[in-house]
């Protein structure tokens, strides 16, 4: 039994099944992104030798399957992303009379996650709103956010505070969670920050309108839509 994620290990996994057809390969696909034209192409040649791929969201499914055609494998949707609700609750103590509004996300500092479409967000805030924006997670894109928020005159309003261990207090802490991907799987940082008490402003991507309801638990906007992402701050600050 061969499982397998993301795409070096997975096209060796379908390497290995074409080789070898008593094997059994299964493939975890967590997010909507198959790569490029020749991460497709070679992605699609090679699922000849998977069993069975296994997605996180519907959203996510309905890509694989599309992406791979009719006589691809068996594609399953299967809801891995559980959250201990007796972490990840609202806080006990609501801090009173607060005035700055705090607004967060959490993630790798990665171009999946659209901070930068954040940081152009937060540059059309009224300059009257009085907020900070905490941003945990490091990543391959550090230097250029950093940038970026120097740039646009945010380094007393956007904090790229590195790691966090403690999550749930974290969230705990905040007013508005934000998710502007360009692309997600379940996302189970919405879930979590959800469970906290937070409503969320989030891309409409992947699995986050299965978790994310408009209008009722969150607002949901078209991914790299800067105008729509202030609308919606806004609209909950």
């Amino acid at each position: 039994v061969v499982v397998t994620a993301l795409f070096h290990a997975t096209t060796r996994g379908g390497a290995a099944g074409i080789l070898n057809r008593n094997s059994l390969v299964v493939v975890w696909e967590v997010n909507q992104n198959l790569g490029g034209r020749f991460r497709s192409r070679f992605r699609k040649l090679l699922s000849r030798g998977m069993d069975l791929i296994i997605t996180d969201a519907a959203g996510v499914k309905d890509t694989v399957e599309t992406a791979l055609g009719h006589a691809g494998p068996t594609v399953e949707l299967v809801r891995t992303g559980g959250v201990d609700l007796s972490v990840f609750k609202p806080a006990e103590s609501p801090p009173g009379n607060k005035q700055q509004l705090h607004m967060m996300t959490v993630g790798r500092l990665h171009r999946q996650k659209g901070l930068d479409v954040l940081i152009r967000a937060c540059a059309q805030l009224p300059s009257d709103l009085d907020y900070k924006v905490s941003i945990a997670g490091e990543g391959s894109e550090r230097k250029l956010l950093e940038k970026m928020i120097l740039d646009l005159g945010l380094q007393n309003r956007i904090f790229l505070i590195g790691l966090e261990e403690d999550i749930p207090t974290f969230l705990q802490s905040g007013d508005i969670y934000l998710q502007p991907s360009r692309w997600e799987g379940l996302c189970l940082t919405v879930t979590e920050a959800m469970a906290c008490g937070l409503p969320v402003v989030a891309s409409k991507v992947g699995g986050i309108p299965e978790s994310v309801i408009h209008d009722e638990t969150g607002l949901l906007v078209e991914s790299e839509d800067v105008e729509s992402l202030v609308e919606s701050i806004l609209h909950l600050a």
